[in-house]
C-alpha cells in the first residue's frame, strides 16, 4: 500500500514542481518529523531545544501507540491468514490446483511471456540508469512495478482457476443434457454440480475480501499513470521530448512505456473476471434447458431445481473494496475517465 500510495501521489511530481515546492516543504518537513517523533522540536532561529518535557511525554505515547499498533497488525495478520488458507481450501476442494512436480508446469504461460517481455524492459532500463547514475533510484521503481505486475498475474490465475470450474458445471450439464436415458447416478451428479458451485461461489466471495482493496489501488494507479503519461505527450510534446536532452528523453519514454505495460494487469483481470460472469450465466442457461429438453425423474428434477434456486440467489460477482464491480464495462469506465480528465487538461493547456 505504501508503494501505491507513492507511486500515485509522489512519483507524477516533476523536478521543477519539487524545486518550487522546497521552501515550503522544509518547515512542513520538520514538523512532520517532531509529529512521528523521528526529531525532536529544534528551534533554528534560537538554536536549541524546546518543549523538552512535552517531547518526552509526547515520545512515551507514542511508544505506547507503537506496542499496540504492532498487537492489532499481528492479529489482523492471523485474520488475513484464516482467510487465505479458506481461499486455498476452497480451491482444493475444486480440484483444480495441483502441488505434484514439475514445478514449471504450474507456471501460466500468459504470465511467463509477460515476465519475459518486463524483464526485457527491465535489461534496457538499467542500462540507462547506470548511463544517468541513476541506478538505485530507478531499480528501487522498477522492483516495484515488476512485483506489482506478479500480484496482478496472480490475482488472474485465481480467477482464471474460478472460471474452468464453472466451465466445468457447464460441462457437466450438457452431459446430462445429451442422456437419452437417465442413469443411476444423475442425481448424485446433481448434487456433486450443487456443491461445486457452492464452493466456488464462496472462493469468489474470499478473493473479493482479500484483494478488494489492492484492485482498487491498482485501477487508480494504473490510471493515474496513463493519465501522466499523456500529460508529457501533451505539455512538452512528442517532438520536444524527443528533441530534449538525453537524460529527459529516456526518463519520459521509460515512464510512458511502463506506463502502458501497467495496463496490462488491469487489462486481463477485467476480461477474466468477465469471462466468469459469462460462464456462470451459462449455468442457469443450461438448468432450464436440461428441464426443457431431459427425460429427467422427479428425485432428479428436484436436485435441478435447487441448483437453478441457488444460481439465481448467488451469483458471482467481483468488486474493488465494494465501490463498484469489475466487469467489461469497467474498461469503458477507465477510459472515460481518462478522456474527461484529458479534455480539462487540454483546457488549461491552452488558456
Amino acid at each position: 500500500m505504501v508503494y501505491i500510495i507513492t507511486v500515485v501521489f509522489i512519483e507524477p511530481l516533476t523536478l521543477r514542481s519539487l524545486d518550487a515546492m522546497s521552501s515550503l516543504l522544509k518547515p512542513l518537513t520538520r514538523k512532520l518529523a517532531f509529529i512521528f517523533g523521528s526529531a525532536p522540536y529544534y528551534s533554528f532561529g534560537k538554536r536549541k531545544l524546546l518543549y523538552r518535557k512535552l517531547y518526552k511525554r509526547y515520545g512515551l505515547s507514542l511508544s505506547v501507540l507503537m506496542v499496540v499498533t504492532i498487537i492489532t497488525s499481528q492479529w489482523l495478520y492471523q485474520q488475513n491468514v484464516v482467510m487465505l488458507n479458506s481461499l486455498l481450501t476452497c480451491l482444493e476442494l475444486l480440484e483444480v490446483t495441483t502441488t505434484t512436480p514439475p514445478f514449471y508446469s504450474n507456471v501460466s504461460t500468459v504470465f511467463l511471456v509477460f515476465s519475459i517481455v518486463q524483464v526485457m524492459v527491465l535489461l534496457g532500463y538499467l542500462l540507462c540508469c547506470v548511463a544517468l547514475r541513476t541506478f538505485l533510484f530507478f531499480i528501487h521503481i522498477l522492483i516495484l512495478h515488476y512485483a506489482s505486475l506478479t500480484t496482478a498475474f496472480f490475482m488472474y490465475d485465481v480467477i482464471n482457476l474460478l472460471r474452468k470450474q464453472y466451465a466445468d458445471i457447464n460441462n457437466s450439464l450438457s452431459d446430462i443434457r445429451s442422456y437419452t436415458v437417465i442413469k443411476s447416478g444423475t442425481v448424485k451428479e446433481l448434487q456433486r454440480i450443487h456443491a461445486a458451485y457452492t464452493e466456488v461461489g464462496t472462493a469468489a466471495e474470499v478473493f473479493n475480501k482479500v484483494f478488494g482493496w489492492p484492485l482498487l489501488l491498482m485501477f487508480a494507479e494504473a490510471t493515474e499513470m496513463v493519465l501522466t503519461s499523456l500529460d508529457i505527450l501533451i505539455e512538452r510534446g512528442t517532438v520536444q521530448t524527443l528533441n530534449s536532452t538525453v537524460s529527459i528523453q529516456i526518463i519520459s519514454l521509460i515512464y510512458i512505456s511502463f506506463s502502458f505495460i501497467k495496463l496490462c494487469g488491469p487489462t486481463m483481470i477485467i476480461f477474466s473476471c468477465d469471462a466468469v460472469l459469462r460462464e456462470a450465466n451459462k449455468v442457469l442457461r443450461n438448468c432450464r434447458l436440461l428441464q426443457e429438453t431431459a427425460p429427467l425423474l422427479t428425485r432428479e428434477m428436484e436436485e435441478l431445481k435447487r441448483i437453478e434456486n441457488l444460481v439465481q440467489n448467488r451469483r458471482p460477482k467481483f468488486t474493488a473494496a465494494n465501490f463498484f464491480q469489475i466487469n467489461r464495462s469497467t474498461l469503458i469506465s477507465i477510459i472515460g475517465t481518462t478522456t474527461t480528465y484529458m479534455i480539462v487538461v487540454l483546457q488549461f493547456n491552452f488558456l
